[in-house]
């Protein structure tokens, strides 16, 4: 051990003369044989479990650091993911609106009015609306006809000459009344024929 310095002052205080000289008396001890384990173990950290250490460590806080340049890889990932989704997407889309044309059948409607103006066909396939389904005159025989791509199933209809008069033709086979005193033409519409009516 080493020697405490020892002042011969007068000043002194005798007690603190003897507590040095019973210091510089004592003999030097060896530690023990296990505190030194004994130390090392009480501050070896323990090993936690995986979810522990993964739960730690998405809660400790993080700073994240970049430049402007690290971003551009994400950037061109991200526009990249955003075109091929597009794409996808417009290529399902085209081959729903191709299946679904193909489900449908072509009927054809006419009828022969040579002095209407106007002649459009109005059913239950357009919840009767005219202006989506206006027929065509062919010149100089009077008859009036439109192509529809319809789904199979039962449908009424009648034809609506210069917006105001509601007709349905004779020569369809299948009339039925409409529950407002005319008479609607009906069809039914299969998947292996076309119709023309």
């Amino acid at each position: 051990m080493n020697e405490l310095p020892v002042s011969t002052g007068w000043h002194e205080d005798e007690a603190l003369l003897r507590i040095a000289r019973g210091i510089r008396q004592m003999p030097d001890l060896e530690p023990a044989v296990n505190l030194l384990p004994s130390i090392m173990a009480a501050v070896r950290p323990q090993k936690r479990p995986w979810w522990y250490r993964m739960y730690r460590w998405a809660k400790a806080p993080r700073s994240i650091t970049f430049s402007p340049l690290q971003t551009v890889p994400a950037a061109v990932a991200f526009a990249m993911i955003c075109i091929v989704s597009i794409l996808y997407v417009r290529n399902a889309d085209n081959q729903g609106i191709h299946a679904r044309q193909q489900d449908r059948v072509a009927v054809v409607f006419s009828v022969e009015l040579p002095t209407a103006r106007s002649v459009s066909v109005i059913g239950s396939f357009s919840n009767w609306q005219p202006h989506a389904c206006e027929l065509k005159k062919d010149n100089g025989e009077g008859v009036w006809t439109v192509t529809l791509l319809l789904p199979a199933g039962r449908y009424e209809y009648a034809f609506l000459v210069d917006g105001g008069t509601i007709l349905s033709t004779p020569r369809a086979g299948f009339h039925q009344d409409d529950g407002f005193g005319n008479q609607n033409n009906f069809l039914v519409v299969g998947n292996d024929n076309e119709k023309s009516i």
